[in-house]
């Protein structure tokens, strides 16, 4: 057995034991696993028991235990949080899965009507439980890469092989090699190392706390990168649209989820467009607008100081700053 979908996984364990000239192999992903369990009622138990009929039967009067030929198949228990025993060139499945439901904390900043209120954790190998138990695929890959020269970060890089696009995969890992930094704290100073240009107003990349958009984006072939230390993760290539999409989408009507969605680019058209309209029509085009209209805007303005230019611009200024 080689389990080359799942091999190069950082969390994949392939753990040997060794008694009375006998060796039995342990196969199994750390993320979903249950480390303690393993120890307790696998590892300990091998070597209490005088022989390997016992210890058989043993395995047998575990929970969920079954016997297990097809590769395939062993390869879907391990991605469920189950363990495959190799013993005497039979395979036993025992289910030892793990949910860190404990540590898991709510997502404060990206809400939601309905949908899971669970959100990302500063310790990676919790966020990543979070995300191989809603993920369940073999071609879910999960990378390991260490940055800054002080700090030692450690960042995971998560992808579905069969669905990225190699290019953009290689031309990141590339960036994320070539990172010179003495101490990386969080996503978003990666992102902006990640940047070509650092002055850019545009993000390459979509941030986010929470596991279930995580996994949404992993599914139509986007790169997540999970940082050490922080609960937030970055999603990219991101295009303008993902930044107007909110995970109630996805659970609304087709009907309400197309109108929230609308809602937000008329109101991106109000923001961007709406001062400039004002400013053209009341200093340059006063004709389009009724005479009494005309006339109480003309009042309004006697007593102020200041354009009409420089008035847009601190009522901007002053409601970004709220």
């Amino acid at each position: 057995m080689k389990f080359k979908s799942i091999q190069n996984n950082i969390d994949f364990q392939k753990r040997s034991l060794k008694k009375y000239n006998k060796t039995i192999t342990l196969f199994y992903l750390n993320s979903v696993c249950d480390g303690n369990k393993i120890t307790e009622l696998l590892i300990t138990p091998f070597y209490e028991f005088e022989s390997f009929v016992l210890y058989k039967n043993y395995l047998k009067t575990l929970n969920d235990w079954e016997i297990v030929s097809e590769e395939s198949v062993m390869i879907e228990k391990i991605l469920n949080g189950n363990i495959i025993i190799n013993l005497d060139e039979i395979n036993y499945s025992i289910t030892i899965s793990e949910f860190s439901a404990s540590s898991v904390g709510v997502s404060t900043e990206e809400n939601v009507l309905q949908g899971p209120k669970d959100g990302l954790n500063e310790k990676i190998d919790v966020s990543l439980n979070l995300i191989r138990n809603r993920y369940r695929k073999s071609t879910l890959k999960v990378e390991n890469y260490i940055v800054g020269n002080l700090s030692k970060t450690k960042v995971l890089v998560l992808y579905d092989e069969n669905l990225i696009d190699s290019n953009v995969y290689k031309h990141l890992i590339e960036k994320v090699k070539g990172i010179n930094i003495d101490v990386l704290q969080s996503c978003g100073q990666l992102q902006k190392l990640l940047m070509n240009n650092k002055w850019s107003l545009f993000p390459l990349f979509l941030t986010t706390e929470r596991p279930d958009r995580v996994v949404f984006n992993l599914s139509t072939g986007k790169i997540i990168l999970l940082v050490e230390g922080t609960p937030w993760a970055l999603i990219g290539p991101a295009t303008f649209s993902d930044f107007f999409k909110s995970m109630d989408d996805t659970v609304e009507l087709t009907v309400v989820s197309k109108f929230f969605i609308s809602i937000r680019y008329i109101a991106l058209m109000i923001t961007v467009f709406l001062p400039a309209i004002y400013v053209a029509v009341i200093s340059y085009s006063p004709e389009v607008l009724q005479v009494q209209f005309a006339l109480l805007v003309a009042g309004s303005r006697m007593s102020e100081e200041i354009g009409k230019q420089m008035k847009i611009c601190y009522l901007s200024f002053f409601d970004e700053q709220n």
